[in-house]
């Protein structure tokens, strides 16, 4: 991964980030022996929800987000083609 100190958690073409869990470990572990036993468990998938973008644009649930001009911190859903600026 491209090193940056001044931009938290981005990501570039090719770019691989390793999630850290130690912090969340016991609480995921109790959430999930409710579930399975942890002997069974050989695979896990993360599901990413919400991407930003450096230029205010977003993603979320396979459509394209810009903000919305009236209300900072809100989006305007743009459809699964990326905005023009």
């Amino acid at each position: 991964m491209k090193a940056d100190s001044s931009v938290q958690n981005s990501l570039w073409t090719g770019d691989k980030m390793k999630i850290d869990v130690a912090n969340d470990y016991n609480r995921l572990e109790k959430f999930i022996r409710l579930r399975h036993a942890m002997k069974d468990i050989r695979k896990v998938e993360l599901e990413i929800g919400f991407i930003g973008f450096e230029d205010g644009t977003a993603w979320a649930a396979g459509d394209f987000l810009r903000p919305d001009p009236n209300y900072p911190r809100r989006y305007i859903n743009v459809g699964p083609t990326f905005p023009k600026q």
